[in-house]
């Protein structure tokens, strides 16, 4: 089993490795769906706005106002698939972009 030291790790870096996909998902089991590249998912900001207190913090109204639409459609377009040596749990910690052809179709 081959691990490779994080650099940019979600959280304390010291403490989590990135796994090959094989030896993720032998680890994870056959019932766990982390999605992939290329995959169509939802955003829901809502969370983010929630960390933020809900005033803003100093963002424009712009961001504000497209922080409290529903949902987002978007890609992924990477996946980090991650354990953590110390508590021993296994993560993906997927990227994703608005996707441009689902904008603007009056869905969110």
């Amino acid at each position: 089993m081959q691990l490779n030291r994080s650099t940019s790790a979600p959280s304390s870096s010291a403490a989590v490795v990135d796994l090959s996909t094989a030896v993720w998902r032998a680890a994870a089991g056959s019932s766990v769906r982390v999605p992939t590249v290329g995959d169509r998912v939802y955003y829901f900001p809502q969370g983010h706005f929630e960390q933020c207190g809900g005033g803003g913090g100093g963002l424009s109204e712009a961001v504000l106002t497209s922080l409290r639409r529903s949902f987002f459609h978007c890609r992924v377009v990477s996946v980090r698939l991650l354990f953590h040596l110390v508590t021993e749990q296994l993560f993906g910690f997927p990227s994703a972009k608005i996707d441009e052809a689902m904008v603007g179709l009056g869905c969110c």
